[in-house]
């Protein structure tokens, strides 16, 4: 009966343009033992479409049948797409949710289906946090940044510039704002005095016009550090530094590798883009999956599930992604 109703609230899906498709769930002839949602945070990119791409292929190995969602980006579809997947008869939910102040409205109807929700990187409360060790990847990018600005501009900066996303919550932001910190003790004379926030949005044209306006008001400045909290914004970032003809007085670095990996292949010889954080967004399923089966089987749910973090460049990029050209 559930496969049934499985198949006509993919057909609703499908007409109201929510299904992300990509699964195997309208395959009457496989056999699984439970049905997970999977709401991912946007389908936009190459990067985001690859780590649904994950969930489905990890969890279809383990058993679980994986119906894909949309939330573009947006609070009220995620909300939607709860409810929808709730009809539907999930036994479990993956959520990808960009809007943190919807979470109480996401959990709350979990709750009342009583069903385990599984957050991927923003924090839901009540639901198992997949996702980013934020404190950690912060730490890591403020001392690969520390050490090119002691190595290059002998210890001097003019301004550390943060590119936010506060729709996300307070724990994301600690991918950038644990960097900070890190300077304050390992850059001599680095003080708050030097640091500046922006707000990035969640698209690369918001960053690229919050960057734009740092660069255009502070013309004098040659030794500006800017790290971002997430790599689809670094893109507007590389865009307003390179109309602004900055290249020369910046270094940049983001959380997230997807397009630092595709901006150094493209670009070989080092320049102002030095790196990114890695966080392994395609292979998301890999990581958290199997919890997710466990979990269904009749585990406790565990607090947090991690990935592991570290800093890619041109020099490593090759040996940490041997599959990557």
């Amino acid at each position: 009966m559930k496969r049934t109703l499985v198949g006509l609230l993919l057909l609703v899906l499908l007409a109201a343009g929510l299904w992300a498709g990509g699964q195997s769930a309208g395959d009457d002839e496989s056999e699984f033992d439970y049905v997970v949602g999977f709401a991912n945070i946007a389908e936009s990119n190459e990067t985001l479409v690859a780590l649904g791409d994950s969930m489905v292929r990890e969890g279809n190995a383990l058993g679980m049948e994986v119906i894909r969602v949309d939330n573009n980006a947006d609070g009220a579809r995620a909300v939607q797409n709860m409810d929808d997947l709730i009809t539907i008869g999930v036994d479990a939910v993956v959520q990808f949710n960009v809007d943190v102040s919807v979470a109480p409205a996401i959990m709350e109807k979990a709750e009342e289906a009583g069903i385990p929700v599984f957050a991927v990187d923003i924090p839901h409360p009540g639901a198992t946090f997949f996702g980013a060790n934020n404190v950690t990847a912060g730490t890591i990018a403020g001392e690969f940044i520390a050490e090119i600005i002691n190595d290059e501009w002998g210890g001097e900066l003019d301004a550390l510039v943060l590119v936010d996303q506060i729709a996300s919550g307070e724990l994301p932001r600690q991918r950038i704002l644990a960097a900070v910190p890190v300077l304050e003790a390992e850059v001599p004379g680095f003080s708050e005095d030097e640091l500046f926030i922006v707000e990035g949005g969640t698209d690369p044209a918001t960053a690229q016009q919050a960057v734009a306006d740092f660069l255009a008001g502070n013309p004098d400045m040659s030794r500006i550090a800017i790290l971002s909290l997430q790599d689809d914004a670094f893109r507007g970032v590389v865009a307003a530094v390179e109309v602004a003809g900055r290249e020369g007085d910046v270094i940049g670095v983001t959380n997230n590798e997807a397009f630092f990996l595709e901006h150094a292949i493209a670009n070989p010889e080092e320049d102002f883009f030095r790196g990114a954080v890695t966080f392994y967004l395609p292979e998301y399923g890999r990581f958290l999956m199997p919890t997710v089966r466990e979990v269904l089987d009749g585990a406790a749910a565990p607090e947090n599930v991690y990935v592991g973090h570290e800093i890619v460049t041109r020099a490593n990029m090759d040996e940490l992604f041997p599959n990557l050209r």
